[in-house]
């Protein structure tokens, strides 16, 4: 005998998408993200104001040493005895003859004081190349999820219990060989189990091909947020790259923990601060967007599903990103958070010397770090979308998506 689950209607939402008339929500959710970003920006001008290249090609095709940093060197190295790779650098630039190690050979158009950025940009082929090739991908990813959604979902599942096993086999210690084989079993019989919903799961990624087909909008909707993340990255590299030439000249003697020689290149202590900081904020960055691109999507596929008849273009989905701005900050905060713990949690988990031992232990912390980064991204995600149906601020659309999540929760979560 079945019983019935009585639902009041203030522990759901209403089948419509509330894109009219939006208020704006959690106004200081949204000041501390543009605060943090404006943070962001002005440390990066910090940094690009204060880079200044170490090197210059001498007349002879050697390198030598920017005259940015020459009289610093010639203090340095005229207070310690004229040792270490900066003096020899500020020899040879003082000489015109020095021999510097350079990195072109054969045909190379490179001079040989490029980095990796500086290889991009004079050779534009690269980026094109992969951003072909994500294109490539990206399209034919979604024509199989059209048309093969049950072969991939089954495949998905086969390639995490093999993947587990193979964990087990090439470990050497016996209780870690236990261990994965236990968790592979345990996999094997939750697949079984829940094969209807697993099944079930396939056919909601094909109705979601279809709600794309049918909503080419979201696509145009993507490529606008994708064009912010660009432009996001391309200053956080901007300034990463420009970070790595933000130095001081002095003799390693003067900084503790360091085994270098005479006179060299030292960064000073808030370069590292600032990576730290610009390296959060541009997760939480990474974050947003995908947040405010999930939110133009609901809106989009939201109003199609439910009513057809009346539903919004993309001018109106993308504005209504502004008034739930503090909305989408706060979640994305949220899940920035949960992705620290977990990067935290499996930073060191392979690299321990004792990993044949410890391995276990490490195993677990990953795991645990990652179901809090996946059950924290799926309250959040969850929360957005509510919030953009019913138009209330983070609280309450994460109480509800709670509430709907613990009700659903086993196919929620398969």
């Amino acid at each position: 005998m079945t019983t019935r689950q009585i639902i009041s209607p203030e522990d759901t939402v209403p089948c419509r998408v509330n894109y009219q008339n939006r208020k704006v929500t959690d106004v200081i959710g949204g000041v501390i993200n543009i605060l943090a970003y404006l943070a962001f920006l002005i440390t990066g001008i910090i940094i690009c104001v204060r880079s200044a290249p170490r090197h210059q090609t001498l007349s002879d095709g050697s390198r030598g040493l920017s005259q940015y940093y020459m009289d610093d060197a010639a203090t340095c190295c005229a207070n310690h005895g004229n040792e270490g790779y900066v003096c020899d650098l500020y020899a040879a630039t003082l000489n015109m003859n020095g021999g510097g190690r350079r990195l072109a050979a054969g045909t190379s158009k490179f001079d040989g004081d490029e980095g990796i950025f500086d290889a991009f940009a004079e050779a534009p082929g690269i980026i094109i190349g992969l951003l072909s090739l994500v294109i490539v991908i990206s399209v034919l990813w979604v024509v199989l999820l059209r048309f093969f959604a049950k072969p991939i979902v089954i495949l998905v599942e086969v390639a995490k219990v093999a993947l587990v096993i193979t964990l087990g086999v090439m470990n050497e210690n016996t209780w870690s060989r236990v261990i994965c084989f236990l968790i592979a079993a345990f996999m094997i019989a939750y697949a079984i189990y829940y094969k209807d919903t697993i099944l079930f799961a396939a056919k909601i990624i094909t109705h979601s091909t279809i709600s794309m087909k049918e909503n080419p909008s979201i696509i145009a909707g993507s490529l606008i947020m994708k064009i912010l993340y660009a432009g996001n990255a391309a200053l956080f590299v901007l300034f990463f790259s420009k970070s790595f030439n933000v130095i001081n000249i002095a003799h390693a003697s003067t900084y503790e923990n360091y085994y270098g020689y005479g006179c060299d290149f030292f960064y000073p202590k808030y370069v590292r601060d600032i990576y730290i900081y610009q390296s959060l904020s541009y997760l939480w960055t990474i974050l947003l967007l995908n947040q405010m691109r999930l939110s133009v999507i609901a809106t989009i596929v939201g109003s199609w599903h439910f009513h057809p008849e009346d539903r919004p273009g993309l001018m109106r989905a993308l504005m209504n990103v502004v008034p739930s701005f503090g909305t989408l900050s706060i979640s994305s905060l949220i899940a920035t958070i949960a992705e620290v713990v977990a990067r935290k949690m499996g930073r060191n988990a392979f690299l321990s010397p004792f990993i044949c031992f410890t391995f276990p232990f490490e195993l677990c912390m990953c795991l645990i770090g990652q179901c809090i980064r996946g059950c924290v991204q799926m309250l959040t995600n969850f929360a957005v979308v509510l919030h953009v149906f019913s138009g209330q601020n983070f609280i309450n659309s994460a109480k509800k998506s709670f509430q709907i999540l613990s009700r659903h929760f086993e196919g929620g979560f398969v």
